[in-house]
């Protein structure tokens, strides 16, 4: 009977997993410049209405703040959402905060590649080689 029991998750704690993966996140955050304005999201949702590829994300860029806040950040790195944003920076002109989400997208995608978690039945391996074989091009 004990063999079946499940670790009990308790609400406000991170596994250890999940402290990696948020301590990691926020080094890269902290080397972007504008980075710590992640703090000051007001969930607004300016992002996801700027956003011209929104409607094909599994999570919204305002979702995306949330879910870190919450200490999700796995959720967010097995998305499809890094991968979709189309890098137009329409959400970070348009956030009336001057949150930087374009460039915190590109710190999960770099955090994800690094941590090998991807979304699933998705062709990121075609578009990882891909953009390697343009960087060596150039």
């Amino acid at each position: 009977m004990t063999a079946n029991v499940k670790k009990i998750h308790i609400p406000g704690t991170l596994s250890k997993k999940e402290k990696k993966l948020r301590d990691s996140f926020l080094l890269q955050v902290k080397n972007i410049p504008g980075g710590e304005s992640l703090k000051k999201c007001i969930q607004c949702g300016t992002c996801t209405g700027a956003c011209p590829v929104s409607y094909m994300m599994d999570i919204t860029p305002r979702e995306v703040i949330a879910l870190f806040r919450a200490g999700d950040i796995e959720s967010i790195l097995s998305s499809r959402t890094i991968w979709i944003c189309a890098s137009c920076y329409a959400c970070t002109v348009r956030c009336p905060q001057g949150v930087m989400v374009t460039d915190i997208l590109y710190a999960l995608k770099r955090l994800a590649i690094e941590n090998k978690i991807f979304p699933k039945r998705f062709p990121f391996f075609a578009l990882s080689e891909s953009s390697i074989v343009w960087a060596r091009v150039m």
